[in-house]
Order: C-alpha cells, then structure tokens, then sequence
C-alpha cells in the first residue's frame, strides 16, 4: 500500500501480486486497490478480474458497489479502445494550459468566462503531494482567454475541489468537494 500512496504504481502492483500469491484470501482489500492500480495503468483485463475477485470474498457493500463500478469502466475502456472516436484537444493558450493536468470546463451562457479544475502540485499535502483547485479564465476582447487565477473563495487549502459548473449568469459555482480527513465536508 505504501508504494500505492507514494505513487509507484510498477512496485504496488508487483508486492500486491505476490501477496496476493502468497495469501489470496488473508486481506480481500488488496484485490480492490490492486485492481484499481491496473485500471489507472490501463490493464482493464487484470482489473476486471481482480475487481470480480474482491466480489467473490467481500463484504462490505459501499466498497462492493466500488467494484462494480470498476467492473463497468473496465468494460467501457476496453470497449472504448476498440472502438474509438475522433477528439482533437483544443490549447487554449498559457492563460489556461499549463504543464499541471486540467480537466472538467466549464463555460458561461455568454462564453466569457471559464472555469476549469486544475491538479495542482502540493507537496506539504499527504500522501498525495497534489491537490485539485478551481481557476477561471476570462475571455478578452481579441477572443483569447486571459491569464487565469485560483477562485479562493471556494478552493481550501489540503483538499480537493473539481467537477464544477456554473450557473448560466454566471455568479455561482456547483461544485463536488471530497470529504475532509475528518469525514465530513466542511460547515
């Protein structure tokens, strides 16, 4: 679990395999994390099976109905591969891109203001050293979007927002905000 959190994927997957050899029903768990490494490293077959496994020996159901969502986006990227679709990313230029992965956009009724998730790098944030923050973006009068700038009236320190979208005026966010280490998700 430890090369999990620190982010070696190749070491997690190898001592979770081996274990998992050595004691296949002593911690059923591992077949879920395990599971979820492949699908992040695209072996959606090993994934799946190991996602059908952790059903086998399970249970828990908040975490069996994690396994067969798994199971589903196993079935849906192999099926995606096979079949693919056209998709040709757009660079909004450095006000909006930068080398930080971004995701999730959203856009004004008017399309000039953009509002977007970017994984920012947090190294004092445990275990992960990274977090998910909400920046936006305003479109200038030359139709390119301008520098953009955290919304820190929404994004908290430690703790990641994202998936959000605006109201078509503009002035609100709805948003998705991860549970905070104490479980709750804030006041």
């Amino acid at each position: 679990e430890l090369y999990d959190l620190r982010g070696n994927d190749t070491e997690a997957m190898r001592w979770y395999r081996e274990a998992l050899q050595l004691a296949p029903r002593y911690f059923p768990n591992a077949y879920l994390h395990l599971a979820d490494i492949e699908f992040r490293n695209q072996e959606y077959t090993a994934a799946e099976g190991h996602y059908k496994t952790f059903l086998d020996l399970n249970q828990d159901p908040v975490r069996a109905d994690r396994a067969r969502l798994g199971i589903d986006n196993c079935t849906f990227a192999a099926r995606a591969i096979k079949q693919p679709v056209p998709f040709e990313p757009v660079n909004l230029g450095p006000g909006v891109n930068s080398a930080e992965p971004e995701y999730y956009p959203c856009v004004t009724a008017d399309d000039r203001t953009l509002i977007y998730t970017r994984r920012v790098t947090a190294p004092e944030v445990r275990p992960y050293g990274m977090q998910e923050d909400f920046f936006v973006s305003h479109r200038g009068e030359d139709g390119s979007w301008g520098r953009s700038d955290p919304v820190p009236t929404v994004n908290t320190l430690h703790h990641n927002e994202g998936a959000g979208t605006l109201t078509p005026d503009g002035r609100f966010i709805i948003f998705t905000k991860c549970a905070l280490a104490d479980g709750s998700y804030g006041g």
